[in-house]
This record gives C-alpha cells, structure tokens and sequence, in this order.
C-alpha cells in the first residue's frame, strides 16, 4: 500500500511537512456543549412564538432605537426561574434590544453570558 504524500504545512510561513505544531481550527475536535439544550433551558416552541410576538410589538432597541433583534429578559431568565416567577416570559420581564447592545449589557452584567459568574463555570 503507498505511502500518503507529505502535506506542507498551511500556516503562512511554516515549512514543515505533516507539521503538528500549526492544527487547523476545522482540525481541531469540537468540544460538546455542556449547557442544557435550549428547550430544557426554557427557549422551546413556546418562547419563539413568545419572542415573534414582542419584537412585532417592541421592534425597536430600548437603548440605541435601532431594530430590535432580541427579546432580553431582565432580570436574567434564569434568576426568575430560580425565584419562582409563574410567567418567566411576560412583558414586565421583556427589554427590546438589538444585538449590540444586549451583549454590551450581558457582558457587563454577567460578566459573559453563559461562562459569566451566573453560568456554567467549567
């Protein structure tokens, strides 16, 4: 059986062949999310059409008035969840924000989303 062909190295620079030491990022195995899957999380069928329904109501961000692309919940769903809300979901608990400005304010406030000091800290 023939030998594979030695493959120079993709990374600009390298000349090493079969090179180990510059992996390609599509190489590299992708780790499975630890999180809960997105229904179990509370983000199912239900809340699509929940979130259809208050961006066609809110469509504009709250902070900057460009076009609102997420419901945000405030506090953080999962904090109403922990404290026992029967409605997690409902308008008083719903800010319309745009993509930006939901980040900037998840990641001042929880310090990164999911891997922030509320997440999941692996």
């Amino acid at each position: 059986m023939p030998n594979k062909t030695p493959r120079p190295c993709w990374y600009p620079g390298c000349r090493n062949l079969d090179c180990t030491v510059h992996v390609r990022p599509s190489q590299l195995q992708r780790q499975p999310d630890p999180r809960p899957s997105a229904a179990r999380r509370g983000y199912g069928a239900r809340w699509q059409k929940r979130r259809k329904e208050f961006l066609v109501d809110h469509p504009y961000c709250e902070d900057c008035g460009a076009p609102a692309t997420i419901p945000d919940h405030v506090p953080s769903r999962r904090e109403l969840v922990r404290q026992g809300v029967e409605d997690p979901d409902a308008d008083q608990y719903l800010h319309a924000r745009c993509q930006t400005c939901h980040n900037r304010k998840t990641n001042k406030q929880d310090g990164g989303g999911w891997h922030g000091k509320g997440g999941l800290n692996l």
